[in-house]
């Protein structure tokens, strides 16, 4: 989607940025498709409709005809009337008429005397900071993550191990395991000041490794020293590069779109913070993430016992 950095540069912008909004909030399997620029017969000849929503409720089959105005000023009652007509016209079940700058008072009163839909797409920005509402995104992200194994194993003599042979535990895979631990809580999700010790809970005494022919060789005291360190990213929904708010002034809701490529891009579009405590408050509603990065295993700590 579009969002933002396209908005109202013309008409046709305009129609299609509600068209995919419409089509957010059309998921469900009563609609079935939400089409732009559509062309449909009338008594007076063919109208053209901006956006058209079809739906089907049982055995009945609707339609919603939308019409979009990208003007600099509000919409007076004469809009009102035209889509009125329009909907009579082409006997739609419903109409919404979409505004970037909002309605005339004798606009919402017809328009709520005729049924008739009226919405306001806009940045954002400026509509969350005019009713005070701010939607705060945190992301935590892990990095700069060192993990050491260690363990106990008694080798026969000329038995060879290979090099990631540590990483592999009861043919577990203890970097996945890793991950798993702090996606569950096991292992939490902070800075660590000192190397922590972890005891994976799958390792027990019956705990092997393999040797480079693949033969299982028992080890004991197998545990994971680690250090993590977190960066944080913080800011707020309506200060993403894309979002978008459709008010929809009939039935008194707000939606807030944003896109996810704005988060996948939290380095450019959120403020760093190294530590939790300097992070602002959050309080209320709130996005948080948590990003993992590949576990790189450092060091191996191996005390061993040859068998004669």
């Amino acid at each position: 989607m579009h969002f933002k950095n396209n908005i109202a540069k013309t008409g046709k912008q305009f129609e299609v940025l509600t068209k995919e909004i419409f089509e957010l909030l059309s998921r469900d399997e009563r609609y079935t498709s939400v089409e732009h620029d559509v062309h449909l017969e009338s008594p007076d000849g063919v109208r053209q409709i901006d956006v058209l929503i079809r739906s089907k409720v049982g055995s009945l089959d609707l339609t919603t005809i939308v019409e979009c105005k990208d003007h600099n000023r509000t919409l007076s009652v004469e809009y009102v009337d035209a889509i009125h007509s329009k909907q009579h016209d082409v006997k739609a079940n419903k109409a919404v008429l979409v505004a970037r700058k909002g309605f005339s008072k004798n606009a919402k009163r017809k328009a709520d005397r005729l049924g008739i839909t009226l919405c306001i797409v806009r940045d954002a920005e400026k509509k969350l900071r005019d009713v005070g509402l701010q939607i705060p995104v945190l992301i935590s992200e892990m990095h700069g993550v060192r993990v050491y194994p260690q363990y106990q194993v008694y080798l026969e003599a000329g038995t060879q191990l290979n090099a990631n042979s540590a990483l592999t535990v009861s043919d577990i895979n203890i970097a996945q395991a890793f991950r798993n631990a702090i996606i569950s809580g096991e292992i939490q999700f902070k800075n660590t000041d000192t190397a922590v010790r972890w005891v994976p809970s799958f390792i027990t005494e019956s705990a092997y490794i393999r040797d480079a022919n693949g033969q299982q060789l028992p080890i004991n005291d197998y545990s994971v020293m680690y250090e993590i360190e977190i960066n944080y990213y913080f800011g707020y929904v309506n200060e993403l590069p894309k979002t978008i708010s459709l008010s929809n002034l009939s039935q008194n809701e707000e939606h807030i779109f944003f896109k996810a490529e704005d988060l996948f891009n939290y380095k450019d579009t959120l403020m760093k913070y190294s530590s939790e405590k300097d992070v602002p408050l959050i309080n209320g509603i709130h996005i948080e993430s948590v990003v993992l990065p590949d576990i790189e295993f450092r060091d191996v700590k191996l005390n061993f016992k040859r068998i004669e």
